[in-house]
């Protein structure tokens, strides 16, 4: 008799308070066309690599639900289950676009780390209307951040129209 050992997903389990975010987040596709484009290689792996790593907020990014709430937090699991990949049971959580580029930046902000080379804005969401749908979102934070901090959020992105 041969017994079969199930193969253990590497894939994260997910919460609410513990989702996908930053870079991983930006790599599931959106229906609006926003993001990353690497799919494959953040979920698939390639050239022999495994998939990942997996950037979790609370791990990875700074927890921003006390700055940004719930906004932008979606079950991913339908954007996710046609690619095949071995996901654990449940709903998958993670950041939507907006949301990643938030944790990303508001953490890079808090950890007073430099960000505005290294997050190019037009590469992730290249139309205004998202570009101010981020804005509005950085806007929540506002009253928890120090003047520098948002100063430096507005010099980054500029005061869009909208």
């Amino acid at each position: 008799m041969i017994f079969l050992t199930p193969k253990i997903s590497s894939f994260p389990q997910t919460t609410k308070d513990h989702y996908l975010t930053g870079l991983t987040a930006l790599n599931i596709p959106a229906p609006e066309g926003t993001g990353d484009w690497h799919f494959s290689e953040t979920f698939e792996g390639t050239a022999g690599r495994p998939p990942g790593p997996y950037q979790l907020v609370g791990d990875d990014l700074l927890n921003t639900k006390p700055l940004l709430g719930d906004a932008g937090i979606f079950d991913a699991r339908a954007r996710l289950e046609p690619y095949r990949l071995e996901l654990p049971p449940g709903p998958i959580y993670a950041a939507d676009h907006y949301r990643a580029i938030a944790d990303m930046v508001l953490t890079a902000i808090v950890a007073r780390q430099s960000f505005e080379h290294s997050i190019i804005l037009d590469d992730w969401l290249p139309e205004p209307d998202g570009q101010v749908r981020l804005w509005r979102l950085l806007e929540t934070a506002k009253p928890a951040l120090i003047l520098d901090q948002w100063s430096r959020i507005t010099v980054w992105i500029g005061e869009p129209l909208g």
